[in-house]
């Protein structure tokens, strides 16, 4: 993999549906991010409350899983 990633926290879960966590991520060109890991929104009444743009998408985590 050509970017480098860094657990910020979660990323130790055994087998489940999901296994929340955030990394940051540093691509070769220099451009950094943070990524974070949940399950996908699905209510509709959220989804239409938040300002999605094309090629976005909404993942929720417990927030007794953020440290």
């Amino acid at each position: 993999m050509s970017a480098e990633l860094t657990n910020l926290w979660g990323g130790n879960c055994g087998s489940g549906d999901t296994c929340p966590g955030e990394w940051a991520v540093k691509y070769p060109a220099g451009r950094r991010t943070r990524i974070r890991v949940g399950k996908i929104v699905t209510d509709p009444d959220v989804l239409a409350a938040l300002p999605i743009g094309p090629g976005e998408v909404a993942c929720e985590v417990d927030e007794a899983d953020i440290p």
